[in-house]
C-alpha cells in the first residue's frame, strides 16, 4: 500500500479509495510510493533509488478509462459522471467516479480555466494568433476555433481538460489513467511502460523515474515537448527540456533550393536511418515531400549549443537529400547559413512574443497564463542564446 502526505484529509481519503479500487481490479501501488497533496497540487515521491525497471504503480488495461463510454457533465467548476455504456464494468465505473471526485476536490477545473491558454485567452484573438504562428499544426486548433465561434465554452473546457490527461494507446484508443494527475511531467523522465507481454493488452506501468538531482519527486515524460510545446498543450512551460523545436521556417539555401520546416509535435522518425543519423533519431525529422529545389520536413530540433553537432549532422543529411552533389566546404557553408537562419528566426519570434506579452500583463484576468508564457519565452531564448557564442 502506498503512503500519503496530504494537506487535505478528504483528498487523502479519496486517494486511498482510488488505490483500493485499483487494487481490487488487479493493479497495485508500490509500498515505497508516496502520494503528496498541497493546496490541491498532487505529485509523487519515492525514497527508492531511481530505476528504469522498478515500477511505482501497475494499472491493468481494464482499469484504463475511455471517455467515450460515459457522459461527463460540467456545472461551474464541478464535473459529474453519468450514463455508463453497457460494456463498462461496475469496478471500472467506480474508479471513474473516484477520479472525478478527486478532480472536484482539488479544484482541477478552476485551475485549468486559469492556466490553460486556450481558455484564459479565448477572447484575446491577437495573443492567440501570435501563439498559433509558432505552432500552427496543433491538432486541436480547428475544434477550439469551432467551439469559440459557437460560444460552446463547456465543450472547450471539457475537451481541453481531458486532452491534457489522455494516454494514446492506438489511433482510436485514447484512455484516462487513474493516477494521471499525480504524475507530473519532466522531459528527462521515463514515459509510461507498457507492462505486458501481449501486443493486444496495454497494462500500464509507472517507472521510478527521478530526474531532478537531490529530489525524491518521481516524474513521467508526457512526450517529446520543448517549453513552447508544453505551454501550448498544457499551460506550463518548464518541463526540463534542453532543446527548442523550431517555429515554421523556410530555409533559403541559395541556388541549392529551399527546406520548408514545419513544427509538428510528437513526431519521431521510425524509419531506417543512415549510420550518420542512427544515434540522432530524436533529432531527425521525417521528410514529407522532396521535389526538385524543395524539401519539406516535419520539424527541426535545436539542441543546446553543447550538442550543436546534432543539428549540423541533420541539416547536412537534408541538404544531401535535396542536392546530392554538395560536399566539403560548400556543405559546411550551407549548413552554417541554415543554422544562422534557424537561430535568427526563432530568436526573433520569441523576443517579439515576449515583448508583446509584457505589454499584456496589465490584463489581470489573464495574468497567470501571461506570466507562464513569458517564463516559457525566457527558457527558449536561454537555449537559443547559447548559439551566439559559437
Amino acid at each position: 500500500m502506498a503512503k500519503y502526505k496530504c494537506e487535505d484529509l478528504k483528498v487523502e481519503q479519496t486517494l486511498k479509495k482510488l488505490e483500493t479500487r485499483i487494487t481490487a481490479a488487479g493493479g497495485w501501488l508500490n509500498d515505497d510510493l508516496v502520494i503528496c497533496e498541497n493546496s490541491g497540487d498532487l505529485h509523487l515521491e519515492s525514497g527508492l533509488e531511481a530505476s528504469a525497471e522498478e515500477l511505482l504503480a501497475f494499472i491493468p488495461e481494464e482499469m484504463l478509462l475511455s471517455l467515450d463510454s460515459v457522459h461527463v457533465g460540467l456545472a461551474d467548476n464541478d464535473l459529474s459522471l453519468s450514463n455508463p455504456a453497457p460494456q463498462v464494468s461496475a469496478e471500472n465505473y467506480a474508479v471513474f467516479q473516484t477520479l472525478i471526485e478527486l478532480f472536484n476536490q482539488t479544484d482541477k477545473i478552476k485551475t485549468h480555466k486559469t492556466f490553460y491558454p486556450w481558455l484564459a485567452l479565448a477572447e484575446d484573438q491577437e495573443t492567440i494568433r501570435r501563439l498559433i504562428a509558432g505552432r500552427p499544426d496543433l491538432d486541436f486548433i480547428p475544434a477550439f476555433k469551432s467551439d469559440l465561434q459557437t460560444g460552446n465554452l463547456n465543450s472547450m473546457i471539457l475537451k481541453s481538460f481531458f486532452k491534457t490527461r489522455i494516454l494514446r494507446l492506438a489511433e482510436d484508443k485514447h484512455m484516462l489513467v487513474p493516477i494521471v494527475d499525480c504524475a507530473n511531467h519532466h522531459f528527462q523522465a521515463d514515459s509510461f511502460k507498457f507492462a505486458s507481454q501481449s501486443l493486444d493488452i496495454k497494462n500500464i506501468g509507472l517507472l521510478n523515474s527521478k530526474p531532478v538531482p537531490k529530489s525524491d519527486q518521481a516524474f513521467i515524460r508526457y512526450g517529446t515537448f520543448d517549453a513552447f510545446d508544453l505551454f501550448m498543450n498544457y499551460g506550463f512551460g518548464d518541463g526540463g527540456a534542453d532543446f527548442v523545436r523550431s517555429v515554421p521556417i523556410t530555409l533559403n539555401l541559395g541556388g541549392l533550393g529551399d527546406i520548408l520546416v514545419n513544427a509538428h509535435i510528437g513526431i519521431e522518425n521510425q524509419g531506417k536511418l543512415p549510420e550518420t543519423l542512427a544515434k540522432l533519431r530524436f533529432h531527425t525529422p521525417i521528410i514529407m515531400a522532396n521535389e526538385p529545389g524543395s524539401i519539406q520536413v516535419t520539424h527541426l530540433i535545436i539542441p543546446r549549443a553543447g550538442n550543436a553537432e546534432a543539428l549540423k549532422t541533420v541539416l547536412a543529411a537534408l541538404i544531401k537529400a535535396l542536392t546530392p552533389t554538395v560536399s566539403g566546404n560548400d556543405m559546411t557553408n550551407v549548413v552554417e547559413s541554415a543554422i544562422s537562419q534557424i537561430v535568427t528566426t526563432n530568436t526573433g519570434f520569441y523576443q517579439d512574443l515576449k515583448a508583446y506579452l509584457n505589454g499584456r500583463l496589465a490584463d489581470t484576468k489573464a495574468e497567470p497564463v501571461i506570466k507562464n508564457a513569458i517564463a516559457m519565452t525566457d527558457l527558449q531564448l536561454s537555449i537559443l542564446g547559447e548559439y551566439k557564442s559559437l
